[in-house]
């Protein structure tokens, strides 16, 4: 009898600790998922605002890719909390 329940213990333990591994995993792939599409809705803004200013990114002399300036801190934390508050 104490072997059968030691057994069904152990058996309940593999279940939570698989169970708990699903919901880690979901949990990050929910928070990368939200990750991407804040990137993509910031990259997508910037691009648009230069699109709309008629500014042409500079190009280096070295390589044929543009380069783009990078917005203060403050800036992008201001977009993301708009953004947020724009989802709820």
């Amino acid at each position: 009898m104490r072997e059968e329940y030691l057994a069904s213990r152990v058996e309940r333990r593999q279940a939570e600790t698989l169970i708990q591994e699903a919901e880690a995993r979901d949990t990050l792939d929910a928070d990368r998922r939200s990750q991407q599409g804040l990137d993509d809705w910031f990259r997508n803004r910037r691009h648009k605002a230069d699109a709309e200013a008629g500014a042409r990114p500079a190009e280096p002399a070295n390589s044929g890719q543009p380069v783009y300036s990078t917005p203060s801190t403050l800036e992008v934390g201001v977009e993301l909390e708009t953004a947020a508050s724009e989802k709820t």
